[in-house]
């Protein structure tokens, strides 16, 4: 389907490599979203019309890949990604269009038709039945025969005895105390990202857009960890909606809606922030993460336990 863009166009197909198939076998779609080399965008995801597990007409999804980027004569990036789709039952079908979201706009593809049928035999003629023949086994045949029955069972007994092995040297040797690897909190490695980001001076050099984009992620991680509020895919306003009900200040809240304002006019409206609000938002980030960090906390609970 063409789209126009800022004077320009897009396409997204859709294309089966089979459309007749026996009941049961897959088919690969491919999905081909292509844009002039030109244009610029932050996102860009394929979706299915509605759920991956009910699509209706008994359509299966076995399989994705990632999207690939292909690259036509300096003129065209194509963004590529492949479905193994199968179904179970026969006639003729329709596969409903899939949806391309580019940053924040829509795109939906063309359907697939498909005709699926049973499998076809050579003849429907009932062959006698033969006789039954009686075979003779010798003792080597009657070992492998047992073997072949049993030997999910003998792997077990074995397995069993080498674990039993296992435990009894362990267990007369002597110990060694294995150190459990520190998990470092979240709050930590954010900070640490705070620190590496300030040293990058993006807005000191005029990228703006990149230095709003690794504090919003940087954001939505700690409230993601710290509050249970899922960030993936969800607008900032969202985000916020989600936050009201959780454990937080107004004080903060406010701040944090303040952010994502500026933000969103950086990124999507290509606003130009003063130093004022490139400073602050830096500290109001640092600061949030500093106050709500929930380990520090946990570490003063235990040691007003062991204190006690």
């Amino acid at each position: 389907m063409l789209c126009p863009l800022f004077g320009l166009t897009q396409e997204f197909s859709v294309k089966a490599n089979k459309t007749n198939l026996l009941i049961g076998e897959p088919s690969i779609i491919e999905l081909n979203f292509s844009v002039p080399s030109n244009i610029k965008f932050d996102t860009i995801f394929f979706k299915l019309m509605g759920e991956d597990k009910n699509l209706g007409n008994n359509w299966e999804i076995w399989s994705k890949s990632p999207i690939d980027t292909l690259y036509k004569n300096g003129n065209f990036t194509s963004y590529i990604q492949k479905i193994e789709i199968a179904n179970f039952d026969t006639g003729k079908f329709e596969f409903p269009p899939l949806i391309a979201y580019v940053d924040q706009k829509k795109y939906f593809s063309n359907s697939l038709y498909f005709n699926i049928k049973l499998q076809e035999t050579e003849s429907d003629e009932i062959k006698p039945i033969k006789s039954i023949k009686h075979i003779d086994l010798s003792w080597i045949d009657h070992i492998l025969f047992f073997i072949k029955c049993y030997w999910i069972w003998m792997l077990i007994f074995i397995a069993s005895i080498i674990l039993v092995i296992a435990i009894i040297k362990k267990w007369f040797n002597k110990t060694v105390k294995i150190k459990e690897k520190v998990k470092i909190p979240l709050s930590i490695t954010l900070l640490k990202e705070l620190d590496k980001l300030e040293k990058k001076e993006y807005w000191q050099n005029g990228n703006y857009k990149k230095y709003y984009s690794d504090l919003a992620e940087i954001i939505w991680r700690f409230i993601e960890d710290r509050y249970d509020v899922s960030t993936y895919e969800k607008t900032s306003n969202e985000i916020l909606n989600s936050l009201k009900w959780k454990n937080i200040s107004d004080d903060s809240l406010k701040k944090i809606k303040y952010f994502f304002s500026i933000s969103d006019e950086v990124k999507f409206a290509k606003q130009i922030p003063n130093q004022k609000d490139n400073v602050e938002s830096f500290n109001m980030i640092k600061h949030f993460i500093e106050n709500e960090r929930l380990d520090i906390q946990i570490n003063d609970d235990e040691k007003n336990i062991s204190d006690a």
